[in-house]
C-alpha cells in the first residue's frame, strides 16, 4: 500500500483587497526621491481583470460576464455579453478587445479615435456598444488569441494562423489607411502566439517551428527589425536574435514606445531596446536578461510607455523606467528598484496593470478549477479511455465524460467520435474538461447526435456545477484515503511499523479529481510501478483530521470551501494553511483567501 507525505510548510494568511491605484512607478523626482503615491480608488467584488487605458477610463471585468467602463466623462457604463463567456480583454491606445471563449472578438472603442478597429461607422462608437469584430468575410474565423499594439490589433485564429488590422506605419502590420484599416487581413499561418502592448510600435510572434519573429519601429534601435511596410506581409515579420531562453518558453512579452520586456516560464526577464529611452541599459538589437533580477523568479511582468515591472514569487514589486519623456537621464531608474506595496492584504493572486500615467493594483478573481483541469487534460495523465481512431485519437477520462455528458456509456459516445476529426474532438473535450468552446456548431451536432440539450451559455460556470454533482455521486467514486481514526491518533506512539493494523476512516473520491488538483498526488502516482497503479486507495499521514480533510476534498471539486455549524473552524483553519503547500496545489489557490472568511 502506497502513502502520501510532505514537508509541512506555513503559508501566510491572506485576505481580498480593495483597488489600488498610484502614479506611474519607476522613476525618480528631480531631487533623485521615489516620485509615486498609493491612493485607494474605486473597490470592486472579486474582480477578474482591470484594464486601464490613459485618456481617463478603466474596464473592469467581473463576474458573470459583467464588463463595466468607468470614465471621467461618460460616467460608468455596464456591458453584458448574456450568450458568451468572456476568455480574455486587451487594450490598445483608445480602444479594448475582448475574446471569448467561443472565438468571437468584440470592441469597444473612443469616438472619432479608433481607426484602427476593425468594424464599421467606429465614429459613432464613443463606448456605447460592444461591436463583434469581422475577421474575414469568406469565412467564419474563429480566434485563439488577441494582442493590442498603438494603432494595431492582432489576432490568432485556432488554426494558428495571424491576421492584423490598423495602421501600418512605422513597419506595423496592417492595411493601408486610406483604404480600409478596419479590416483584418491575413499575415501569415503557423503562429503560436503574438505579443504587442498598448503603448507598443513592434510586434512579436512565437511559431509552431518555435522562432521569435519581429517587426515595427525601429527609431529607438527597439528590437522591431524594420521601419517600411512590406507589400508581402510575411516578409515585415522577420527573425529576431535569441540567446539565453526559447521563444516556446516566453509567458509573456509587451512592448513600449522605446524598449520590450520578455518573461520565461523559469521566471527570468529579458529586455531589449535603447537605455537613453528605457531607463535600463541594454543591448539594443537583442533581449539580455536583467542582472537585477537573476536571482529572483519573477511570475509577472507588465510596461507602461517607458516604464516596466516585474513581481516575483515573494510577492516583491520592482520598477524601472520613465516618468513620462525621457528628457532627463537623472529622473528615471535605469535599474530594477523594489516598489513598497500598498497596505493593504496582498495575496498570491495579486496583479497590476499600466496606463499611461497610473499603475493599477488589485488582487484578481480567477477561476483555478478551469485552470487546473485545462492543464490536466493537456498533460494526458492517467487516462483510461480513447476518442477517435487511427490518427485522430485522442486520450481521455472516461468518468468525467460520462458524467458530464448525462452519465451516457462511453461506448455510444465512441461510436459518434469515430467520424470526428482530431480537431472536433479536441474541441468537444476542451468543453468537457475546462468549459470552453471553440467550434459552437459542432458541439451542437455531437450533443444532438446524443439527444441532449446544448446551452452552455445558460448556465455559466457548468464545469463547477457538474463537479459539485460528482462530488455527491457517492456510486461514480473509485478511490479512498485513509485517514487514522481519532482514537487510533490518541494512541498513536508515532510507531508506524505496523501500520497494517491501525484502524482508519475512508474518505471516498475520484482518483482523477486527486490527480487533477494535486501535484502531491500527480507526484506520488508518477513513482509507483506498473503493478501499483492500480491501487485504489492510499494513506494520508499528514495528521490532519478527517474533518479537515473532508473539507479540503470537496473544495478540490469546486474550489470552494464551506463549513457547516458541525464544522470546528479554528481546527478547520489551524490545519488547512499549509495545504497549498502540502498538496502542491495552484500557486495562485484561493484556499486561504477562503479559509479567513471563517
Amino acid at each position: 500500500m502506497s502513502s502520501l507525505s510532505s514537508k509541512k510548510q506555513t503559508t501566510k494568511k491572506e485576505s481580498k483587497v480593495l483597488f489600488t491605484k498610484c502614479g506611474r512607478l519607476g522613476f525618480l523626482d528631480k531631487e533623485n526621491k521615489p516620485n509615486y503615491k498609493w491612493a485607494q480608488t474605486m473597490s470592486f467584488v472579486n474582480p477578474k481583470k482591470i484594464v486601464p487605458i490613459d485618456r481617463g477610463y478603466v474596464l473592469v471585468w467581473g463576474q458573470n460576464n459583467q464588463l463595466t467602463l468607468h470614465h471621467k466623462d461618460l460616467g460608468t457604463i455596464h456591458y453584458q455579453l448574456p450568450k458568451e463567456r468572456i476568455k480574455d480583454i486587451q487594450c490598445g491606445t483608445f480602444s479594448y478587445l475582448i475574446l471569448t471563449w467561443s472565438g468571437k472578438v468584440f470592441s469597444l472603442a473612443q469616438e472619432n479615435q479608433c481607426s484602427n478597429i476593425p468594424f464599421q461607422n467606429y465614429q459613432k462608437s464613443n463606448f456605447k456598444t460592444l461591436r463583434q469584430v469581422t475577421i474575414d468575410t469568406k469565412e467564419n474565423v474563429l480566434i485563439e488569441d488577441i494582442a493590442m499594439g498603438f494603432c494595431n490589433n492582432y489576432f490568432i485564429s485556432t488554426d494558428s494562423r495571424l491576421y492584423s488590422s490598423g495602421d501600418f506605419c512605422e513597419g506595423r502590420l496592417g492595411n493601408d489607411i486610406k483604404q480600409n484599416a478596419q479590416i483584418p487581413i491575413f499575415i501569415r499561418k503557423n503562429v503560436l502566439k503574438a505579443f504587442s502592448g498598448p503603448h507598443g510600435l513592434g510586434l512579436f510572434v512565437v511559431t509552431t517551428n518555435n522562432k521569435l519573429l519581429a517587426c515595427g519601429n525601429n527609431s529607438y534601435s527597439k528590437l522591431s527589425l524594420g521601419n517600411k511596410f512590406s507589400e508581402n506581409h510575411q516578409k515585415g515579420l522577420r527573425k529576431a536574435k535569441v540567446e539565453g531562453f526559447e521563444p516556446k518558453d516566453i509567458v509573456n512579452l509587451i512592448t513600449g514606445q522605446s524598449q520590450s520586456v520578455l518573461l520565461t516560464k523559469h521566471g527570468a526577464v529579458f529586455s531589449c531596446g535603447s537605455g537613453e529611452h528605457n531607463g535600463h541599459s541594454t543591448k539594443k538589437d537583442i533581449f539580455t536578461e536583467i542582472a537585477e533580477l537573476k536571482n529572483k523568479f519573477v511570475i509577472r511582468i507588465n510596461s507602461g510607455e517607458y516604464n516596466q515591472l516585474a513581481l516575483t514569487k515573494e510577492l516583491e514589486l520592482f520598477a524601472w523606467g520613465f516618468t513620462y519623456q525621457p528628457t532627463d537621464i537623472n529622473i528615471s531608474y535605469q535599474k530594477p528598484v523594489k516598489i513598497k506595496l500598498p497596505d493593504f492584504p496582498i495575496t498570491k493572486n495579486l496583479q497590476f496593470s499600466c496606463s499611461n500615467s497610473s499603475v493599477f493594483v488589485y488582487n484578481a478573481n480567477e477561476n483555478i478549477l478551469n485552470v487546473d483541469f485545462e492543464n490536466f487534460f493537456k498533460s494526458k495523465l492517467y487516462t483510461d479511455c480513447i476518442l477517435g481512431v487511427n490518427e485522430n485519437s485522442v486520450k481521455c477520462h472516461k468518468i468525467l465524460i460520462e458524467f458530464r455528458m448525462n452519465n451516457i456509456k462511453i461506448q455510444t459516445i465512441q461510436e459518434i467520435m469515430k467520424e470526428k476529426t482530431k480537431n472536433e474532438i479536441n474541441n468537444f473535450l476542451k468543453f468537457i474538461y475546462y468549459d470552453q468552446i471553440n467550434d459552437e456548431n459542432s458541439l451542437k451536432e455531437i450533443f444532438d447526435k446524443l439527444n441532449l440539450t446544448f446551452s452552455p451559455h445558460e448556465n455559466e460556470d457548468s464545469l463547477e456545477k457538474d463537479l459539485l454533482k460528482l462530488y455527491n455521486d457517492e456510486d461514480s467514486k473509485d478511490f479512498n484515503i485513509l485517514v487514522k481514526s481519532e482514537d487510533e491518533e490518541e494512541n498513536d506512539d508515532d510507531d508506524d511499523d505496523d501500520d497494517d493494523d491501525v484502524d482508519v476512516d475512508e474518505i471516498p473520491v475520484h482518483k482523477f479529481i486527486l490527480l487533477a488538483r494535486s501535484g502531491l498526488f500527480r507526484e506520488m502516482f508518477k513513482n509507483l510501478n506498473e503493478n501499483e497503479k492500480t491501487i485504489n486507495q492510499i494513506k494520508d499521514y499528514s495528521g490532519k483530521s478527517i474533518e479537515s480533510l473532508e473539507v479540503l476534498m470537496k473544495y478540490f471539486y469546486t474550489g470552494k470551501i464551506e463549513l457547516t455549524a458541525d464544522h470546528d473552524p479554528l481546527l478547520i483553519k489551524e490545519e488547512l494553511e499549509d495545504s497549498v503547500d502540502y498538496y502542491q496545489l495552484n500557486e495562485n489557490s484561493n484556499l486561504i483567501d477562503q479559509l479567513i472568511n471563517y
